[in-house]
């Protein structure tokens, strides 16, 4: 397994950034999402279909969850991955259009093993680097410990956003979703 440092490769945009306005109730504790609200967001899909979500690290790199990357107990080849940039709704057009990328390495954690979802963690390296605009950008990171600017977030709340289930035996949100008030521990 090839050992990536990407620390030095983050973005050479403003990350963290997204758009603002005024949201509308979807499900109990969410509310949808505002177009380009959270921009660093991609939608990873198989076969033409959504199946997990991803976060923008820096132009060629996406963050996910290693169980993304299995099938049952099997891996998933990664020629049939895709991620989707600039999504929001997953059933009608985007403004700008979203845009799909290739998939040419997937780093899993060693430890990690489909069935489980032990070091569940995961990252995946585009085919080519991202172009940036409104609808794409990368996520904010803390710099690692003892380095200038960097701050730990323990007992702080955070905001998740993705295109989770409404529920149990219920069917997935089309449009992105956020949840907020989860606490962050170090």
């Amino acid at each position: 397994m090839k050992i990536v440092n990407i620390e030095n490769k983050l973005a050479d945009v403003p990350c963290g950034r997204g758009e603002s306005g005024t949201r509308t109730a979807r499900i109990v504790g969410g509310q949808n999402a505002i177009p380009r609200e959270f921009p660093w967001l991609v939608s990873i899909t198989r076969k033409g279909g959504h199946f997990c979500g991803g976060t923008i690290l820096n132009s060629r790199f996406i963050l996910t969850a290693a169980h993304c990357l299995c099938s049952g107990t099997s891996t998933i080849p990664i020629r049939q991955l895709r991620v989707t940039l600039g999504e929001y709704d997953l059933k009608g057009p985007e403004t700008p259009a979203a845009r799909e990328e290739s998939v040419i390495n997937a780093m899993v954690h060693p430890g990690h093993r489909c069935g489980r979802y032990v070091d569940d963690i995961a990252l995946l390296e585009l085919s080519r680097p991202i172009t940036w605009s409104e609808s794409v950008k990368p996520a904010c990171l803390p710099a690692a410990s003892g380095k200038p600017g960097y701050r730990a977030f323990g007992g702080e709340n955070a905001v998740a956003a993705g295109w989770g289930w409404l529920g149990e035996d219920r069917s997935r949100c089309e449009l992105l979703v956020i949840s907020k008030n989860y606490s962050i521990y170090n």
